[in-house]
């Protein structure tokens, strides 16, 4: 499948959006996989691998695709409230405080300011069928949470702006590049759920009796090796 991104602005500079695995945060680069010099198990029988060594979250991390910041953007504290200075004239609009009123900790966040929001010059096109989830890039330390949403991208074609809420302490730069927005296409689909004990469907007994007795005596990676599936985002 492939999504594109058209640009709405005639800035050759504006960096571009990359698959979110170009942009690994730095503070998951520099830990290790393991808390000791080698891999080994721990006194309670389990392993003493960090936080590096947990599929799901690089999965999550790497997932989809990474809108950048276009432009640096200070943000600063005065007596009359929040002040957002930046280089690109239209990279930061407001919705009114009416807008987000009554949004979790909206209301101890903004202090009934209006609420900030990137300017995306980007135009997100999906194939027939193929929406996107926007969110605020995954396990990425940034001072500003971007609101979440779900938009049909093979039908609506516009630029998708992002509503952030800043963290209230703080002040500085938000450098040029820096991800606002993580977008992850997905098909939609129709879903129904059941809910099943596995106790009383016997599931369980089938699930253990499929398992590889090589997995349940190993310690290190057996999700990776066993179970994971490798995602690309180009």
């Amino acid at each position: 499948m492939k999504i594109t991104f058209v640009s709405t602005s005639i800035d050759p500079s504006i960096p571009k959006p990359i698959p979110a695995v170009k942009k690994i945060p730095e503070w998951y680069k520099s830990i290790p996989r393991y808390t000791g010099k080698e891999k080994k198990p721990t006194a309670d029988n389990s392993v003493d691998g960090t936080i590096k060594t947990c599929m799901p979250v690089l999965d999550a991390m790497t997932a989809g695709y990474l809108i950048l910041s276009s432009a640096d953007v200070y943000i600063s504290k005065t007596e009359k409230g929040t002040y957002y200075q930046w280089a690109n004239h239209d990279l930061i609009t407001f919705h009114g405080p009416q807008q987000i009123t009554g949004y979790p900790k909206s209301d101890t966040k903004l202090k009934g300011e209006k609420a900030p929001k990137f300017t995306n010059p980007w135009i997100i096109q999906t194939p027939k069928n193929y929406s996107c989830l926007f969110v605020s890039p995954f396990h990425h330390d940034l001072p500003f949470t971007t609101l979440a949403g779900v938009v049909d991208t093979d039908t609506y074609f516009n630029p998708v702006n992002f509503p952030f809420i800043p963290d209230p302490d703080f002040e500085g730069l938000i450098p040029k590049g820096t991800p606002i927005a993580q977008i992850i296409p997905f098909k939609r689909e129709s879903w129904e759920m059941s809910v099943e004990l596995l106790q009383e469907s016997n599931k369980l007994q089938k699930l253990f009796l499929n398992v590889k007795s090589s997995i349940l005596s190993e310690y290190f990676d057996k999700y990776k090796k066993y179970y994971w599936a490798k995602k690309e985002y180009k």
